[in-house]
């Protein structure tokens, strides 16, 4: 084991690594290698490490600590989860809010206000654009497209105001 980390040490020294490569190699052989062979090394403040065998007591404290992340890991991807559902819930309302409020407009209206305001200069009986707002003919195949937005829009119109 120590052999296979002064290994790992010259070869992060000999490709230039980081300090903070070095001691997360460090951690590793502390907390997994050593800990595997029965060896615990404790940290105290101020003096050197104390070397202990591992025993009942330790490795019951460390399943619990382990235990208490796992859980506290398994909380914040629950509250992640949830934070998401919520955005999903609140966008979808929103966009529901809004096809709502753009089914009050009458289809008659609906290319002379809101997003198509200004685009447009003359409308048939219905409403729908027959020229653009420099006075051009609407091509035939935009004509279409604008003829289907208009049979969705008063689709949802007649439901409005038959709801109402």
């Amino acid at each position: 084991t120590l052999s296979q980390f002064q290994d790992d040490v010259r070869e992060l020294a000999e490709k230039g690594a980081n300090k903070k490569d070095i001691l997360d190699l460090c951690d590793r052989v502390r907390d997994f290698s050593l800990w595997n062979l029965g060896v615990y090394l404790e940290d105290r403040d101020g003096q050197p490490a104390l070397v202990r065998p591992v025993d009942r007591e330790l490795v019951s404290a460390r399943k619990a600590k382990d235990d208490a992340k796992a859980a506290k890991d398994k909380k914040a991807a629950e509250k992640v989860k949830q934070s998401t559902k919520g955005n999903f819930q609140q966008e979808a309302a929103a966009k529901e809010a809004a096809k709502a409020e753009k089914a009050k407009i009458p289809p008659s209206e609906l290319f002379r206000t809101g997003e198509y305001k200004g685009l447009y200069s003359e409308w048939d009986e219905q409403g729908i654009p027959t020229k653009d707002k420099e006075g051009k003919e609407v091509a035939k195949s935009q004509g279409k497209k604008l003829k289907k937005i208009w049979d969705v829009q008063k689709k949802a119109y007649d439901a409005y105001i038959s709801a109402a």
